[in-house]
């Protein structure tokens, strides 16, 4: 996933953000997250940063800590590099 369909020229140095809101009726009892980014992601949970990753051709499996019954939320703030336009993705899964 990216900003558009068409991310076969993604402008150099590009940054997005995606953000997801949930709820839990109780606290899990484990939770954890598949993240890729070509070229680099943060990944933060609650306002906190969790994860940095600069290698997309080795996926994070990241363990989700500290989740409790109530609010939640993930951001994954994306970023594109390279000197030109080029391809860019994202992939997060969350269980």
């Amino acid at each position: 996933i990216w900003n558009r369909a068409d991310v076969s020229d993604v402008a150099a140095g590009e940054k997005i953000a995606f953000r997801k809101e949930w709820s839990l009726d109780a606290a899990p009892a484990s939770a954890s997250a598949a993240v890729s980014c070509d070229n680099a992601y943060t990944l933060y949970v609650n306002g906190k940063k969790v994860h940095r990753g600069e290698n997309w051709e080795a996926p994070d499996l990241l363990p989700l800590v500290n989740l409790k019954q109530g609010k939640h939320e993930i951001l994954v703030v994306a970023e594109n590099g390279g000197s030109g336009p080029n391809p860019a993705g994202l992939f997060f899964e969350a269980r």
